[in-house]
């Protein structure tokens, strides 16, 4: 996984990158079949309750918040951690790491509005 893009965003461990891929192919897959489920409703009732490009963007946040939950629960943050001073700072990390990724998401969207 050397030569792709998604490589800046994937931990250095490969057992926290190997899963989180499979998180990313997980949500992948959720999202592709709620996107055909809705498609098919709308396509039989067409009811217009929502709009469409709506949809697809809470689909894209659905994405993000279930590849976030499954990381969480998952505990694979804290792989390497022996002592509280080792656990205080993959937490700054974290912390730092997930505000840095809002703050690009934040602007991507504020970009294409």
């Amino acid at each position: 996984m050397k030569k792709s893009w998604l490589s800046i965003f994937l931990p250095e461990d490969e057992y926290k990158e190997k899963r989180i891929l499979y998180f990313l192919g997980e949500a992948a897959i959720i999202g592709i079949c709620v996107s055909l489920l809705f498609l098919i409703a709308s396509y039989i009732y067409p009811l217009r309750l929502i709009n469409t490009s709506l949809f697809f963007s809470f689909v894209v946040v659905g994405q993000v918040i279930y590849i976030f939950l499954r990381y969480i629960f998952a505990g694979m943050e804290y792989t390497n951690t022996f002592s509280s001073n080792d656990y205080k700072r993959e937490m700054k990390k974290i912390f730092f790491q997930s505000l840095t990724f809002m703050y690009v998401c934040i602007f991507c969207a504020l970009c294409i509005d």
